[in-house]
C-alpha cells in the first residue's frame, strides 16, 4: 500500500518504522518522546510525508533494536520509475 503522492521509499520506510513500533507496541507519542522530536513529526515519517535524516534512522535502530536494512526490507517490489530512467 505504497501512496503515490510521495516518494516510495519514504513511504516504504515510514510503513517499516510503524510497522516495527506497534510490533513493539509503543505509543507514537512515546517514541516521538524518546526521539525528542513531535509526535506530528514522526507521523510525517511514518506517512513519507519527509525524509528521514540518517541520524534520526540510526537513533531508531537503536530505539528499535533492529539495523537499517530493516527499513529496506521488501523494496524490491517498489517501483522507482523515476531512479531506473535516470540510471
Amino acid at each position: 500500500m505504497i501512496n503515490s503522492d510521495f516518494p516510495p521509499i519514504e513511504t516504504h520506510i515510514g510503513q517499516q518504522l510503524k510497522k516495527r513500533r506497534l510490533l513493539l507496541n509503543i505509543k507514537q507519542y512515546g517514541l516521538a518522546k524518546m526521539l525528542d522530536i513531535t509526535p506530528q513529526q514522526l507521523s510525517k515519517y511514518e506517512k513519507g510525508i519527509d525524509r528521514m535524516p540518517a541520524s534520526r534512522l540510526y537513533q531508531l535502530c537503536k530505539i528499535l533494536a533492529v539495523t537499517p536494512n530493516f527499513f529496506f526490507e521488501g523494496l524490491d517490489g517498489v517501483c522507482f520509475s523515476r531512479i531506473e530512467e535516470e540510471i
